[in-house]
């Protein structure tokens, strides 16, 4: 997580976290079967687990606000775990206990299952983009562009 933290998750080889650990890059290989798995671990722990809903079964909308913002200050404190596509199911146990965090509160809405799955693409995608572009905005201003705003375009 350290080499991922400073320089992004392109930086992260089993090479370098051999490296770092003070092992050879075969070694490293009796832990991390694949550089895939290597990924795993290292996601997992840097998402930590999901805080406690403030009031559990309370409010299902104020659990699923705390645990929007709770993802987003994640995803900005660990810019690189924003980089990562969604293209597989949970791989580790902090992954499925942030998928639990809003499932639990989505379940007493009265929504059907595959509701409830919709619901969940939706949130977490509509979190997923606005770290994304909390993330964005500070790089783009470090290259000295700053994003303008000139109000909405008139057709």
């Amino acid at each position: 997580m350290e080499i991922a933290d400073e320089e992004g998750l392109g930086a992260v080889t089993m090479h370098a976290v051999a490296a770092r650990l003070g092992f050879t890059t075969m070694a490293l290989y009796r832990y991390f079967p694949s550089k895939e798995a290597l990924y795993d671990a290292i996601v997992d722990a840097g998402m930590g687990p999901p805080p406690a809903p403030a009031e559990p079964n309370g409010d299902w909308r104020a659990e699923i606000t705390q645990w929007a913002h709770a993802k987003r200050a994640m995803l900005c404190a660990r810019p690189w775990l924003a980089e990562l596509p969604f293209v597989a199911a949970p791989h580790g146990p902090n992954w499925l206990s942030w998928l639990e965090a809003v499932v639990q509160p989505l379940s007493r809405t009265g929504l059907s299952p595959a509701d409830i799955g919709q619901m969940l693409s939706i949130i977490d995608g509509y979190t997923r983009g606005a770290s994304d572009t909390s993330i964005d905005h500070p790089r783009v201003r470090a290259r000295g562009r700053a994003p303008r705003w000139s109000g909405p375009r008139r057709w």
